[in-house]
């Protein structure tokens, strides 16, 4: 790792240190709203890629609430859960960063479009990496217990914490030999958070969070795989581990399984949280004809089309937050319907 011998100002220190986290780009948001993105050329793995799905389990608990409760159900301390889950989410996925780059920092400093980075470059200790990162987590926690109350937190944080901290070695070629690919470890710990996004609003046992879980499955490893497949040149030199290599020659049949999943996941949900015809036609509808799209666009002989899939479903994300919010205050309100 290289070192930087010359005196470090606070300032300098501190702006490192937000850099690290990625506070200073739109990649938290990537985390929070879909997931992030992941570029193994550079040895970057946002791996809170998964807390979305709280998020998008807060908003379902909410609107079946107010559809069953709409006389009792009080709109501002839904969003204000929401908003909760969204700053919780924002600051774990700034510890996450932090850690993927303290675990691959030996990595991104041979690696010229990642050298410069406050760890790679030595212009961040590596323990004072730790510290801030641990600053973030408890941050998060905290955000975490005031949002449950006080319960079962660490039933909620723990499984998180796991798959945050196993998911960078999992791109490591030992993984591949246990035929354990790390679109698996987001899966897993995205699937865990559904249950903390329900606990927000409701404590009893949500059906929708059974095409959650499936839909949490088949838009990571969707969305994952058609995003990796674009550095298979540089994945190879690395030996990174990554499921499109388990896809082989048929990555775009492979993909577009996963893209019919996800559509029959958003159905399955919109029945069981009695949906109006605003939701299945703004969620349901919109996505459909995106995906469409994204499924044409996609080519296995240009591994670059992987890209766009990623742009289009982090647009997809926000405007699906936006048509729940729409939802709410229609189940609230049905005479709007």
């Amino acid at each position: 790792m290289v070192k930087v011998m010359q005196q470090r100002q606070p300032v300098q220190i501190a702006r490192d240190l937000w850099r690290l986290s990625r506070f200073n780009k739109y990649n938290p948001f990537l985390g929070t709203f879909a997931g992030g993105k992941r570029d193994l050329a550079e040895g970057q793995v946002h791996v809170a890629y998964d807390l979305v799905f709280l998020v998008w389990s807060t908003f379902l608990a909410g609107i079946i609430k107010v559809h069953t409760e709409p006389n009792t159900t009080e709109l501002p301390n839904i969003f204000r859960q929401i908003g909760l889950c969204f700053l919780y989410c924002y600051v774990l996925t700034g510890a996450g960063m932090v850690w993927n780059d303290w675990v691959d920092r030996d990595i991104d400093s041979q690696v010229a479009r990642t050298k410069d980075r406050p760890l790679a470059s030595g212009r961040i200790k590596t323990a004072e990496a730790l510290i801030w990162m641990m600053v973030q987590y408890l941050v998060a926690w905290y955000i975490l217990d005031f949002m449950l109350a006080g319960e079962d937190v660490l039933f909620s944080l723990v499984p998180t914490t796991i798959g945050i901290v196993l998911y960078p070695f999992g791109k490591r070629p030992t993984a591949q030999k246990l035929r354990i690919y790390p679109q698996f470890i987001l899966a897993a710990a995205a699937a865990w958070t559904i249950i903390t996004g329900g606990a927000a609003i409701s404590p009893q046992s949500l059906d929708y969070q059974k095409p959650l879980c499936l839909l949490v499955v088949t838009w990571i490893l969707y969305i994952n795989t058609a995003y990796s497949y674009q550095d298979m040149v540089d994945d190879a030199k690395m030996k990174v581990n990554s499921l499109y290599v388990l896809a082989g020659g048929q990555i775009k049949l492979f993909v577009a399984v996963l893209a019919a999943g996800v559509l029959i996941s958003i159905a399955w949900i919109l029945t069981h949280v009695h949906a109006s015809a605003w939701l299945w036609i703004s969620w349901m509808g919109v996505w459909s004809a995106s995906y469409v799209e994204q499924l044409i666009g996609f080519s296995a002989k240009d591994p670059g089309s992987g890209g766009a899939v990623h742009a289009k479903n982090f647009v997809l994300a926000i405007w699906t937050f936006a048509a729940c919010s729409v939802e709410l205050v229609l189940g609230q309100h049905p005479s709007l319907q």
